[in-house]
């Protein structure tokens, strides 16, 4: 993977996700979004969205009710961001992009997923499971021999969660049309 070595590029980066995120989220959300494709470290991602912060580039917006404060960027972080993002791969921010799109998607309906490979002594098995609101609307297991394949397929689940339930709905309805099939 790509990792992000400098705190001048994790901090292009994080103002690349929150101005193309263009809303206001919980720091929670914005260092998981940040992470999850593995390009910046958790203490690195920390100690430059707090420079980010103190800087005027990210404003905190706080809340009455006694919820967590929101982020945002500001029109100077989006300045900053606009003269400098390409000083990152165009791969970390299609990547990325995509991917924090994809959390916040699954984050808005209130989803969560679960892989996990199981060996009961005699098979292996890849477990799925999609989540909404603390109800399960897709589960599946598949059993191979294969540890390689079963990582991979574990690997693809986790990277495009709605892509393999979207697949799984257009073969078992008959509507293969989402497959090109």
């Amino acid at each position: 993977m790509q990792e992000l070595r400098t705190k001048e590029d994790i901090k292009i980066f994080i103002l690349y996700l929150l101005d193309n995120v263009g809303m206001a989220l919980e720091l929670e959300d914005i260092n998981d979004m940040a992470r999850q494709d593995d390009f910046v470290k958790s203490i690195d991602f920390m100690e430059c969205f707090m420079e980010l912060v103190d800087l005027d580039n990210i404003a905190m917006i706080k809340s009455d009710d006694g919820e967590e404060p929101k982020y945002e960027i500001t029109q100077k972080g989006s300045s900053v961001v606009a003269a400098l993002k390409d000083n990152l791969s165009g791969y970390v921010r299609a990547r990325s992009v995509k991917s924090a799109m994809r959390y916040l998607s699954f984050k808005q309906r209130g989803a969560t997923l679960e892989s996990r490979i199981e060996n009961d002594g005699e098979n292996t098995k890849l477990v799925g499971i999609i989540k909404e609101d603390g109800n399960e609307i897709f589960t599946f297991s598949f059993m191979m021999e294969n540890d390689y394949q079963l990582q991979l397929m574990k690997h693809n689940f986790e990277e495009d969660p709605e892509r393999v339930y979207k697949a799984f709905m257009s073969i078992l309805t008959g509507d293969t049309g989402y497959l090109g099939i």
